[in-house]
């Protein structure tokens, strides 16, 4: 049975602590989660300081950090957030098929809201030609986590201040703001709907998806080990720029 546990705002930080201690763990999960403060998550094989303004973040107290996923790098901000953690039976043998079955969900739950998306390339969900929701994933032998976006809002002039885009991505896609690809549940539906509305979109679309869902709550000793991960790498400078 899928365990849903919709969680408060946290630091990059103990968000990406979280993620991992659910993928390492037994069990299937759906965590719904946001951010505070903002903050800018890049991909592992990315080098930060080629795809972030990190004076930028400095000057406005936006925290960053390395997630261990693929994937580009993300300003959080006005979003909601998930991670699926589970089993390669459940969740998919390889990255495509994992993919695949996780973003069906999502278009489903953009659906739920009204929303008309479909996916794009490997991991992106668009609307229109512009991108609502971005994923990544990480895979540990037979575990598999894929965390993605949604974004309900956007702010482009920050999103441009301190995301960059490479040269040669904006050479050949024509791309030269960050937020000239992306758009949001306001933008498309030109209002945003109460979290708890969002929320519910999503966990009636796994009921949809996976069957019957238990509402849950982290256990003592996850959050625990989630601080031990949290100090240990993603809030070490060795970690954030080791590329």
């Amino acid at each position: 049975m899928l365990r849903v546990i919709v969680d408060k705002r946290r630091d990059p930080y103990i968000n990406m602590a979280i993620d991992e201690v659910l993928m390492k763990e037994n069990g299937f999960n759906l965590r719904l989660y946001g951010w505070y403060p903002p903050a800018v998550t890049i991909g592992y094989f990315q080098s930060i300081r080629d795809f972030v303004n990190v004076e930028a973040c400095k000057k406005l107290g936006i925290l960053y950090t390395r997630r261990i996923s693929g994937g580009g790098s993300v300003l959080h901000m006005y979003e909601v957030t998930y991670s699926i953690t589970g089993d390669r039976k459940i969740l998919g043998r390889w990255p495509e098929e994992s993919f695949d079955i996780v973003l069906e969900f999502l278009i489903k739950a953009l659906k739920n809201l009204g929303i008309n998306a479909k996916k794009e390339g490997v991991n992106d969900i668009v609307v229109g030609k512009r991108k609502i929701s971005g994923n990544a994933q990480a895979r540990r032998d037979n575990r598999v986590l894929q965390h993605g976006t949604v974004l309900v809002d956007l702010d482009r002039e920050l999103m441009d201040r301190v995301l960059k885009v490479p040269f040669v991505k904006s050479r050949n896609k024509g791309i030269i703001k960050v937020s000239d690809r992306v758009t949001s549940i306001r933008e498309v539906l030109g209002k945003i709907p109460r979290r708890e509305e969002i929320i519910s979109a999503f966990i009636n679309a796994a009921t949809e998806f996976w069957g019957k869902v238990r509402i849950s709550c982290y256990r003592d000793e996850e959050l625990t080990q989630a601080e031990v991960i949290a100090n240990e790498r993603y809030r070490r400078q060795e970690w954030i720029f080791r590329r």
